[in-house]
């Protein structure tokens, strides 16, 4: 069961970047890089690539190189969270639901949104729960994301997810919670 839940996943990862050809994985990648040396400037040009072809997770990027070389929402960047959101990409839907009173919105320099920021939020809850419930340890971490239950981010970090590990492990370094074995 558990080799068919990891064949599946990689058959739908395999899947999502079937769209990309080799110069569009290329430009994801290196954009992607780009964004993780905080160079968000610097990755827009790649991830655009990949975004315009329709890859999920470089639009999502995109969204957050475009925010953060503004230092707030703006079109563009909401533009692209909303088509990563489009094709259900849980940190796409998170972040459009905690934008709620951002300077785009306050500016009147946004178009209103395909839909309000709660809304994003209980999709991506509805998403990431049943795909939790599945034994998905990212979905474990964004219902942390999320909820800020804790327990989502122990049964996250005990699933394996590097990034719910990081946090568990902060929080125990500040005396928060017990050490899990």
């Amino acid at each position: 069961m558990k080799y068919l839940a990891i064949s599946l996943l990689f058959m739908l990862s395999s899947h999502a970047e079937a769209q990309l050809d080799a110069q569009q994985k290329i430009a994801k990648n290196e954009g992607i890089i780009l964004y993780n040396q905080y160079k968000a400037t610097s990755a827009i040009s790649f991830l655009t690539i990949a975004a315009e072809a329709g890859d999920a997770e470089a639009q999502y990027y995109l969204g957050e190189a475009l925010r953060a070389k503004n230092h707030y929402m703006n079109i563009a960047a909401r533009k692209w969270y909303e088509a990563s959101s489009g094709q259900n990409y849980l940190y796409a839907m998170v972040q459009l639901g905690r934008i709620e009173h951002d300077l785009c919105d306050i500016s009147n320099e946004c178009p209103a949104s395909q839909k309000a920021p709660i809304d994003w939020l209980n999709q991506a809850k509805q998403l990431a729960q049943q795909k939790a419930n599945a034994g998905d340890a990212e979905a474990m971490y964004i219902m942390y994301e999320i909820t800020l239950d804790d327990t989502w981010l122990e049964r996250s970090a005990t699933s394996g997810n590097a990034l719910a590990q990081y946090w568990l492990a902060t929080s125990l370094k500040q005396g928060e919670g017990f050490l899990l074995p």
